[in-house]
């Protein structure tokens, strides 16, 4: 696969700007990237089971009744005026 520099064409020189703001972006991932341990991924872990269980008493309780379709698909919604209104152009340029 060619890359933008195996071409022929000639890119501009970075400015200076361009170059420090790169490097800083560059040193903010490596500090990022070594803050990202295992120990650091457990002690998350913790905290969101340890959050989930806080606030159990706010969720709703589900069953399996209550993810059935609205109508058991009987029944399609009704087209709306802007979809009728594409499908009558479509048809029109056939």
């Amino acid at each position: 696969m060619a890359t933008r520099l195996d071409n022929d064409k000639k890119t501009a020189q970075e400015s200076e700007k361009t170059k420090k703001a790169r490097e800083k972006l560059k040193n903010r991932l490596k500090k990022i990237d070594s803050m990202v341990t295992s120990q650091a991924i457990d002690e998350k872990k913790d905290q969101i089971s340890d959050w989930i269980s806080r606030h159990s008493w706010s969720r709703d309780s589900v069953t399996k009744d209550d993810l059935g379709l609205f109508d058991q698909n009987r029944n399609s919604a009704p087209i709306s005026k802007k979809t009728q209104g594409m499908k009558d152009r479509l048809e029109k340029d056939k």
